[in-house]
């Protein structure tokens, strides 16, 4: 009697055991069972059409799916940011196996946005006032029009593109700008601000390689003016100049006079781009790339210019991610000195003033490296509350043969990151020079919009 109750127990626990592995497996084979797409239906669609919601869709009459492929395919829907919501769900079809997919999807209206905005050597800007248009005939096309001010930088831009889909894999585009930018450089031991003016039109053409890769081929007329006057940009109380004082034409470069005139251009730039990249935040891993080279012929002379930026990344254990760029670029001599290219400063090598490195004009050549080690304090590694990082940063540039690898520049330092509603990662770097600089500083400060690459 004993032993037949001490049994109950176990029999018991066995029968539940293989009861639940039962079900899981039931689950499994019922995520993974093929089933055959009889047809889709697509309902509240008033606006899109049919054809622009299958292609999204990624799926056909005839073809087999499963419940897996099927939450795939809404959230791949859903990612296309067309609709304001989107259901699945499927009906029995009229023979075994088959089923009727049925997409519930909800008109998305026009939006008056707030966000964000990025360029690759330039970083993060905000757009405070942003009108959404995108799907505004139903075919899934972008258009938006934007307010922008970011790292020296303030405009109105209208943009418009198309969308590829696994289907059809080519796109094409259009942008309209107006805008103002701060070329800041360093002429007699201080800081001159000069803004450069600028507006055109561009139309592009682009096509996927792959999953990962593009190429896109842009023409554009747009017509540049450099202000006849600068200003200081920083206080230099030792040679008495205060910030806002007028640099007048004639105390001017003669480097940069001869570039104050009316500019009209028409510019072809090939673009390719590559985003290899997984997953998000500190638990990011893999490369992003992106290879520019531009023909324009202007007003004052024609000229070439090209530019690379390299960004990897690779998440360690302890919710730390190591990240990488390299950047380089070139353009033609006789480019004007807002063409050209200038080191120091946040996006190139922190430690110095912005775009100390550099005489007045520029360079037309110029090659940087960055590393950083990433580390999270607060919240999930993949979209982290604060973040603190060490970064080192090497840039050098030159004119054409006065190539020098003597004269790079070096500065290292720490920084912070804290995740601000709306703004997203917002911070400040704090660099120290390692080798010498225009100005004698033990350190220099930048605050920061987002990650830095």
């Amino acid at each position: 009697m004993m032993h037949r109750t001490r049994s109950k127990p176990t029999l018991w626990i066995l029968g539940v055991f293989l009861l639940a592995s039962l079900c899981v497996s039931s689950f499994a084979e019922a995520q993974t069972r093929a089933l055959t797409i009889e047809a889709i239906q697509i309902e509240g669609n008033s606006r899109t059409r049919d054809a622009v919601v299958l292609s999204r869709l990624g799926l056909e009459v005839g073809g087999e799916t499963n419940a897996t492929q099927l939450l795939a395919a809404r959230d791949r829907l859903i990612a296309e940011d067309l609709f304001e919501s989107v259901n699945l769900r499927t009906k029995r079809g009229s023979a075994r196996g088959a089923v009727i997919v049925v997409v519930e999807v909800e008109e998305r209206r026009a939006q008056v946005r707030f966000g964000l905005g990025r360029e690759d050597l330039t970083g993060l800007y905000l757009i405070p006032l942003q009108l959404n248009l995108d799907n505004a005939t139903g075919r899934g096309e972008m258009l938006r029009f934007s307010t922008r001010f970011g790292y020296r930088t303030r405009g109105l831009v209208g943009d418009f593109r198309s969308k590829p889909t696994h289907l059809q894999k080519n796109y094409w585009g259009a942008r309209l700008w107006i805008e103002a930018n701060d070329r800041i450089y360093f002429f007699e031991e201080t800081e001159v601000n000069h803004i450069v003016a600028q507006g055109g039109l561009e139309i592009g053409y682009g096509f996927s390689l792959t999953d990962e890769s593009q190429f896109e081929i842009w023409l554009g007329q747009q017509a540049v003016e450099a202000e006849s006057t600068a200003a200081v940009y920083r206080d230099r109380e030792v040679f008495g100049r205060r910030l806002g004082d007028e640099v007048r034409f004639e105390d001017l470069p003669e480097s940069i006079k001869k570039d104050l005139v009316p500019n009209d251009q028409t510019r072809l730039r090939l673009v390719y781009n590559r985003d290899a990249r997984l997953g998000a935040g500190l638990a990011e891993e893999g490369y992003r790339g992106r290879v520019e080279l531009e023909g324009v012929a202007a007003t004052t002379g024609e000229f070439l210019k090209g530019k690379l930026d390299l960004r990897g990344y690779q998440a360690l254990e302890g919710n730390t991610l190591l990240a990488g760029r390299v950047q380089a670029g070139f353009v033609s001599p006789d480019a004007p000195f807002y063409e050209k290219f200038y080191l120091g400063g946040l996006y190139s090598v922190r430690g110095f003033p912005s775009q100390s490195l550099s005489p007045p004009e520029g360079h037309d050549r110029f090659a940087a490296v960055s590393a950083e080690v990433r580390r999270s304090f607060l919240g999930d590694p993949k979209n982290p509350r604060v973040t603190g990082l060490l970064f080192l940063d090497l840039g050098l540039s030159w004119n054409g043969s006065d190539f020098d690898l003597d004269e790079t520049a070096a500065g290292v330092g720490y920084g912070i990151r804290v995740r601000a509603p709306w703004f997203g990662q917002i911070g400040l770097d704090i660099g120290a020079p390692l080798t010498d600089g225009p100005i004698k500083e033990s350190f220099h400060t930048n605050l920061s919009l987002g990650w830095t690459f």
